[in-house]
């Protein structure tokens, strides 16, 4: 591993090298570059006062980094003359400061881009539009159940690359990859997992088959001797089959599968290959709760076998009681339940966390409301109005909400408070709540009106429900 490492601080200490984006990612990189002596510029929108570039400056002058900086508006006139860029994810290829450079002879890349390219560890990574987080999170528990090193980050919000050094051949690497990162992969990744494909991100990608497009990279390299995971039940994934370059797995796949499966049957999961089955563990047993958590467990399963036995994924699944922002008990207070979904940035991510509270069957209050990123909210208002008929509004998609709620209402009374911050929100909510009662943010939107992402947000709407 330090050959690698080496040969890229004698590629890159010659270079003139830019990061573009001081954010999550980005910081650490711009910290291990400085460690192998490489010279670097910053690039970022943000203004020279802006509190958080000032906290970015300081968090990096701790750790001894001190960029050139090029901030505000206009940051991107400054890139001319490199030889290595490093993109931030949401910023897209087509970015005409990026094509630019490329005319120039710049060769432009990612954090991710450069892990996996010197990561000497099978790589599992996952993807999809929803479930990655917590699919990354039971495949990395799975794995360490079962005794194996594990390193897991990529967009989970760890990032991996300062941790390379350490890594051998004999460990495993769990990356979560969003269509951001994806949209330039050109490495290998042994083992790939789609969890579904829906409309999402339509803000920054044009269509949604060029979502998709993105998506594919994360197999569009893999060898005979790769694995990709997909969920049959989810007909776009599906259609990826024919594409696979290794071995296709199926999470719902049917019977006579020739790879790997696993599926539901009489409330327990099951798990082939072509010469045997096994029942892996009831579903009762899962803590997680929701129908689409128990096609989180199903998928990570399938993506670390046979590397994992039943014991570790059946110990895993019964005690994993989910990730931060997702359906996230917050607080009880007086006999009221506050739940942080902060991750809902989709009218479709929303619909299935208010399933899972309708079936639940307690009474509900919503919180509701983010920045459109021109979603379908067809069905929002029919599974808003099967859950609660109390909704508070608080976001710039606000009146797309409202919009499908009056459509998709026939008859059914609700009662819609509109309120201009999350202050508002939480106080309304806990004027309105009675004992027995759950108050549920789940935005239908991204953070992008009001914060940086969504942990920010959920963050904010923690620090609210604690102060009351």
């Amino acid at each position: 591993m330090t050959e690698s490492i080496e040969s890229f601080r004698a590629y890159a200490q010659p270079k003139r090298v830019a990061v573009l984006g001081v954010g999550i990612s980005n910081r650490p990189l711009l910290v291990w570059l400085g460690r192998l002596g490489v010279q670097v510029e910053a690039f970022d929108r943000l203004p020279a006062d802006d509190p958080y570039l000032l906290r970015s400056k300081a968090w990096l002058e701790e750790r001894g980094v001190t960029p050139v900086w090029h901030v505000g508006e206009h940051y991107l006139d400054a890139l001319h003359g490199f030889d290595l860029i490093f993109r931030t994810p949401r910023m897209q290829p087509d970015e005409p400061a990026l094509v630019r450079a490329r005319l120039e002879g710049a060769v432009v890349t990612s954090e991710m881009e450069l892990f996996l390219t010197l990561c000497p560890a099978p790589v599992i990574g996952v993807t999809g539009s929803d479930g990655k987080t917590t699919t990354t999170t039971l495949i990395a528990r799975m794995l360490e159940a079962e005794g194996w090193h594990t390193h897991v980050g990529g967009n989970i919000g760890t990032p991996l690359l300062d941790r390379v050094a350490v890594m051998t051949p004999d460990d495993r690497v769990v990356v979560e990859l969003s269509s951001f990162q994806l949209v330039t992969m050109r490495q290998r990744i042994e083992t790939a997992v789609i969890t579904n494909l829906t409309p999402n991100h339509l803000d920054v990608h044009p269509t949604f088959d060029a979502y998709v497009e993105a998506k594919k990279n994360i197999y569009r390299h893999q060898t005979l001797f790769d694995r990709l995971i997909l969920n049959a039940g989810d007909p776009v994934s599906l259609d990826l089959v024919s594409d696979a370059s290794g071995a296709v797995d199926l999470v719902n796949g049917p019977q006579g599968w020739p790879g790997r499966r696993i599926w539901q049957e009489d409330g327990r999961i099951f798990m082939s290959d072509r010469r045997s089955v096994s029942e892996l563990m009831a579903i009762r047993d899962i803590l997680l709760p929701g129908d689409f958590n128990v096609q989180n467990v199903m998928t990570a399963a399938l993506a670390v076998s046979p590397d994992v036995g039943s014991n570790a994924i059946r110990q895993t699944a019964s005690r994993f009681a989910g990730v931060a922002h997702r359906m996230e008990l917050v607080r009880e207070q007086n006999a009221v339940s506050w739940y942080n979904s902060s991750i809902d940035s989709t009218p479709h991510r929303s619909i299935v966390t208010l399933d899972v509270f309708q079936k639940a069957g307690r009474p509900l209050i919503l919180i509701t409301g983010g920045a459109d990123k021109k979603s379908d909210y067809t069905g929002l208002g029919d599974a808003i109005l099967s859950a609660t008929r109390r909704i508070i509004l608080c976001g710039a998609n606000a009146g797309d909400i409202r919009k499908v709620l009056e459509l998709e209402a026939n008859g059914r009374p609700y009662a819609i408070s509109e309120v201009l911050s999350y202050d508002d929100a939480v106080r309304t909510a806990a004027e309105m709540a009675e004992p027995g009662d759950s108050v549920l943010l789940s935005p239908a939107g991204t953070s992008f009106d009001r914060f940086r992402h969504f942990e920010e947000r959920g963050d904010h709407f923690r620090s609210l429900v604690a102060a009351l």
